[in-house]
Formats: structure tokens, C-alpha cells, sequence
């Protein structure tokens, strides 16, 4: 997010969606705060299309076993 930290402030809506943050910020504090406010994974840029597309599909396998228990 431009002129920001990216986590300035709590994700304020409740959503059937998962969070994935893409930031160029590499502390551990940072990983930390995010998934404390609510995102539910942290990929670090650069990455690759083949990484991103791997953890939502994960996410999607997930959310498929929960609906099936």
C-alpha cells in the first residue's frame, strides 16, 4: 500500500476470503503483526507465480476439508 506500513490499521471486516499479504518487508516483526491483525499468510516479493498460485491452492484444499467434515 503506497504511504503505508501496510498493517496501520486492524482488518475491520469479516470475510469468507483468506488474506494474502505480498509486501517487500522482510522482518520477523512485521510477519508477526500481520498475522496477528488478521491476515492469513505472508508471501515476500520477489516471489514467483508458481509460489503464490501454490499457497492459494493450499488455502482452497483447506477450506474444501473443512466443508467436507
Amino acid at each position: 500500500m503506497p504511504r503505508s506500513n501496510g498493517i496501520s490499521r486492524k482488518l475491520k471486516w469479516i470475510s469468507p476470503f483468506s488474506v494474502i499479504m505480498l509486501t517487500a518487508r522482510c522482518e520477523v516483526t512485521m510477519l508477526r503483526d500481520t498475522l496477528v491483525l488478521g491476515v492469513h499468510d505472508y508471501v515476500r516479493k520477489p516471489f514467483s507465480t508458481s509460489e503464490l498460485l501454490a499457497r492459494i491452492k493450499a488455502k482452497l484444499r483447506r477450506v474444501s476439508l473443512k466443508k467436507q467434515k
